[in-house]
């Protein structure tokens, strides 16, 4: 079976209980993490932004949220139709209904034009891209020139010997976690092996690099558990 179908299977069983599910998979930390990917976000009024596999749209309400002074375009972008009705469900329960797209599409595909969107974010779906390199291309080829990509994303190595030792301990138990918390015990097997297979924070720096991302720069969080990528588009 390949990535995208195994994936696609994955989500498609677990939008009603997502957020638990980054509950688990992160101690609940997750919600902190966001706030600081969110948090380094530059402010453009009149911006057009896009929340690439935004999930139940927290990321995207969090935007919403910082940018309330602010005029700005919003896209949430997902896959799963399900995961977008979510979203969309929690941005209205928050107040926001001006000015929000909603699109279906791969982030390996998608459907904007080129030198599209001022700023790109993207929390915890890099590792689930069926073709990582296609994935990051797409998102250089919709950003405007001098536009922004923020991406928060897992790690499978931290600096720090002990915490690795922990770490790899809470992999191999979350899926029992899962089983718990929501009878699913397969799914969270998936995500935590996609968390233990995906690439080093240094090959996510060449790849982007490569594509031709400047500025690219990389924040540890949590003893490097998870990271903030960051990177521009050039005007070469």
């Amino acid at each position: 079976m390949n990535k995208t179908k195994i994936i696609r299977e994955v989500f498609n069983k677990i939008p009603s209980y997502y957020d638990i599910m980054n509950d688990a998979m992160s101690i609940g930390i997750h919600r902190i993490w966001k706030k600081q990917l969110v948090a380094k976000v530059d402010m453009i009024n009149n911006g057009n932004y896009l929340d690439l596999a935004t999930g139940s749209g927290d990321i995207a309400t969090l935007l919403l949220e910082k940018n309330k002074f602010f005029n700005i375009d919003l896209t949430c972008a997902d896959p799963d139709a399900d995961m977008l009705n979510k979203a969309r469900e929690k941005i209205i329960n928050k107040g926001f209904i001006k000015k929000i797209s909603f699109i279906k599409t791969e982030a390996e595909n998608m459907p904007f034009e080129k030198d599209n969107f001022d700023i790109i974010t993207l929390s915890f779906g890099l590792r689930n891209f069926s073709n990582i390199e296609q994935g990051l291309s797409e998102i250089f080829r919709t950003l405007k020139p001098r536009g922004t990509l923020y991406c928060l994303e897992f790690s499978p190595k931290v600096k720090h010997q002990i915490i690795q030792k922990a770490y790899n301990v809470y992999l191999n138990i979350l899926p029992k976690i899962g089983k718990i918390m929501a009878k699913d015990q397969e799914s969270y097997e998936y995500l935590a092996q996609s968390i233990k297979d995906f690439k080093k924070t240094e090959q996510i720096i060449d790849i982007m690099l490569n594509i031709g991302f400047d500025n690219v720069n990389v924040e540890a969080l949590s003893g490097g558990i998870c990271n903030i990528f960051t990177g521009q588009k050039n005007v070469h």
